[in-house]
C-alpha cells in the first residue's frame, strides 16, 4: 500500500554545516575569556562571564556576519515575516561532556555555532509526542520516528550552526575526549511589531 506522510505544525531546526571555520587567533581568544559556572549542578560546562561576547569583542566581527546571515535566512525563509530581529545575548560554553537540558529565556530563536565539536551531539526534548499529549496513552512503541519520538538527535561538528526556537529543552552532548566549545546567541525582534487596525501594535 503506496501512502504519502505530511508533517503538520513543525517546529523548525535548521542545520548548516561547516559554515565558518575559526583562525587561531580567534580560538586562542576565546580559551582565554574568563568563565564561569552557570549551573552549580553542571560543573562540566562552564560559560563566559561576558554574555554579550559579539557585541563587545571586535575580534568576533567576522562570525558574527556570519551568524546574522544565518539568523536572516531563518527570519526570510522559515518565520517568512518582514519585522527586524537582533541579537540579544551571546555568550561561549565550554562543556566537557554533558551540558545538560535547558532551554533559552528571553529569545525568539537562538543559534548555536560549534566552534570545537569532534563528536558531539544536541538534543532536542519534547515532553509528550502527539499520541501521549492528546490521550496520554501508555502506547508499546515497536520502533522510534520523528512522530513519536520525545527526543531527536542532531549530530554536530566544528563549524556548523543550529538554529532554533529558543524555548525548546535541549542538551549537548560531547562523546569526545576534547573539550567541546560554543558560541551561542539569542534574537528578539525590534521595531515596530504588530498592526494598528488590530490594536496589537507595540514599539520594542
Amino acid at each position: 500500500m503506496e501512502y504519502k506522510t505530511a508533517q503538520i505544525f513543525g517546529v523548525p531546526i535548521v542545520k548548516m554545516e561547516n559554515i565558518y571555520l575559526m583562525n587561531n587567533e580567534e580560538i586562542n581568544y576565546i580559551k582565554n575569556l574568563p568563565l564561569v559556572t552557570q549551573n552549580k549542578d553542571d560543573e562540566s560546562t562552564k560559560v563566559s562571564k561576558d554574555l554579550f561576547l559579539l557585541n563587545n569583542h571586535s575580534i568576533f566581527n567576522n562570525i558574527k556576519n556570519f551568524i546574522d546571515e544565518c539568523a536572516k535566512k531563518f527570519v526570510d525563509e522559515v518565520i517568512c515575516v518582514d519585522n527586524n530581529f537582533e541579537i540579544t545575548h551571546s555568550w561561549i560554553a565550554r562543556s566537557t561532556k554533558k551540558h545538560k537540558k535547558h532551554d533559552h529565556k528571553n529569545t525568539i530563536f537562538s543559534i548555536v555555532y560549534y566552534v570545537q565539536a569532534d563528536n558531539a551531539i544536541i538534543r532536542f526534548f519534547r515532553e509528550r509526542n502527539f499520541v501521549t499529549k492528546s490521550f496520554n496513552c501508555d502506547v508499546n512503541y515497536n520502533k522510534f520516528n520523528i512522530f513519536n519520538s520525545t527526543n531527536v538527535d542532531f549530530e554536530v561538528k566544528t563549524g556548523d550552526i543550529i538554529i532554533f526556537p529558543g524555548y525548546i529543552l535541549h542538551e549537548g552532548i560531547n562523546d569526545s575526549n576534547n573539550e567541546k566549545i560554543i558560541l551561542g546567541a539569542n534574537y528578539f525582534i525590534r521595531g515596530d511589531v504588530g498592526n494598528y487596525n488590530n490594536v496589537t501594535s507595540l514599539t520594542l
